[in-house]
């Protein structure tokens, strides 16, 4: 029976660390490895620099970091981001969601390169929406709430001219009540006047009227205190 096969996971990684290093060039800096315990050599570990393919702007650039374990790629590598200031939050979201997915697919094969090229897409997207000048879902969840903030202040701004305009014409309305009332009082007071111009005696025949009425209405209260009297 032959002898069973042994992986040498050290060749495969330098295979590909060689080829990383000739397609990025500049932009791929690998960490010196440390000692580890027992002298043996830490995890091999590099930073690829990774910007947007029409565009060399810092800002949007981000680095991509990896620390390959022993046994690579059977192991999942270690892997982590750093954004340039400049990247939206949706384009972070969505590279971390390739670091996050992304691996798992290609777990026993060669796979950095892979996840980069997936990293260099978003980037290049990113690129793309900006160059084409759409809005971002971010900018997109701000307008929409810049435009409900407009439809609220509007409706209190319409509800606060309906107020004032029902108060406006409640006072016109008391102000017409209080004219027609005034009316009122002027004419009885003319037709007064023209009456008792035209009457002199008419005045006189007034008093007389509720005198003899006030007397009418005391004099029953006079009779039956008479009658008690005699009783």
């Amino acid at each position: 029976m032959a002898p069973p096969t042994t992986t040498n996971y050290a060749e495969i990684q330098e295979d590909e660390i060689e080829a990383l290093r000739s397609i990025y060039m500049a932009d791929f800096q690998e960490e010196k490895p440390k000692v580890a315990a027992w002298n043996r050599s830490s995890d091999r570990a590099f930073q690829i620099r990774l910007k947007p393919a029409t565009d060399g702007e810092d800002g949007i650039a981000l680095n991509f970091r990896a620390s390959l374990p022993a046994t690579y790629p059977k192991t999942l590598p270690k892997l982590s981001l750093e954004f340039g200031e400049d990247v939206r939050s949706t384009t972070r979201a969505e590279a971390e969601r390739v670091l996050r997915t992304k691996p798992k697919t290609l777990l026993g094969t060669e796979m950095i390169f892979e996840i980069t090229t997936s990293l260099q897409d978003v980037l290049d997207q990113t690129m793309q929406v900006k160059a084409e000048n759409l809005p971002t879902l971010d900018e997109e969840r701000a307008n929409q709430q810049s435009l409900l903030t407009e439809q609220a202040q509007r409706l209190q701004e319409e509800k606060e001219r309906e107020k004032a305009q029902a108060n406006v014409e409640e006072e016109q309305y008391l102000q017409v009540m209080v004219q027609n009332q005034k009316a009122q009082e002027e004419k009885r007071r003319v037709k007064l006047q023209t009456w008792t111009s035209q009457d002199p005696e008419a005045s006189s025949r007034k008093l007389n009227i509720q005198f003899d009425f006030s007397v009418l209405a005391v004099a029953p209260i006079i009779a039956r205190g008479c009658c008690r009297s005699h009783a």
